[in-house]
Parts: C-alpha cells; structure tokens; sequence
C-alpha cells in the first residue's frame, strides 16, 4: 500500500514538478473538475478496506475493479 501511495505523490510532485519549471503545463478542465475528485473519491474509500488487516478481500476487490470500469468507461463517454 504504501509503495503505491508513495509512487502516485513522487509522480506528482516531484516529476510533474519539474516538468513544469521546465516548460508550463495546461490543465484540462476534466481534469480539475472529474479525474482529481474520482481519485479523492478512490483513495478515501480503501481506509475502510485497510481495516480489515491491510488485506483486500475479493468482494473488496471486486467493488474497486467495477468502480474503476465505470470511471474508464465515464471517461470514454465524454
């Protein structure tokens, strides 16, 4: 848990970050306003699963893989 949560913050700080004092980066409105939120919504939601020893069980497994095909899926709607 921690090697993905650490990844995702050095990914966004640190590459981003410089990328971006090279040269500016435009934001998406989508972005902003849809993707960063589902994301919020994504990790807020394993503090429950992590209660339960920090092992997911199938049917929590399960809740995340449908919610992330529904976000795949939302975005190729749009």
């Amino acid at each position: 848990m921690g090697f993905v949560i650490g990844s995702n913050i050095f990914n966004i700080m640190c590459v981003i970050g410089l990328v971006s004092m090279v040269t500016p980066l435009p934001v998406d409105r989508g972005l902003l306003f849809f993707e960063l939120p589902v994301m919020l919504l994504f990790s807020f939601a394993l503090i429950p699963f992590m209660k339960t020893g920090y092992i997911l069980s199938r049917i929590e497994g399960g809740i995340l893989l449908i919610g992330y095909s529904v976000f795949i899926t939302s975005l190729l709607l749009v």
